[in-house]
């Protein structure tokens, strides 16, 4: 089963709603991240908190060149669940 999870805030407003831009147009958006799922893991519920990458170039695999070198628990939790 292929699922797309969205995580996206309540309103636009909400913190750090400068820096939540669609790439490459730039627009600004309510979402924090986004993933295609394929597996049967269970969705997101309340109180989960979407995973956050970064890429710092010290630490890059140079077999993996593009790839997310750190990942971490974002401050967002999940308030609630649609289907």
């Amino acid at each position: 089963m292929k699922r797309w999870i969205v995580f996206k805030t309540e309103s636009a407003s909400s913190k750090g709603w400068k820096e939540r831009k669609l790439q490459p147009a730039g627009h600004l958006t309510r979402m924090l991240a986004e993933y295609l799922d394929c597996s049967d893991k269970a969705l997101p519920e309340p109180g989960d908190r979407p995973r956050e990458f970064a890429r710092f170039e010290e630490s890059v695999d140079p077999n993996f060149p593009d790839a997310s070198t750190h990942v971490s628990w974002s401050d967002w939790e999940v308030s609630r669940v649609e289907r």
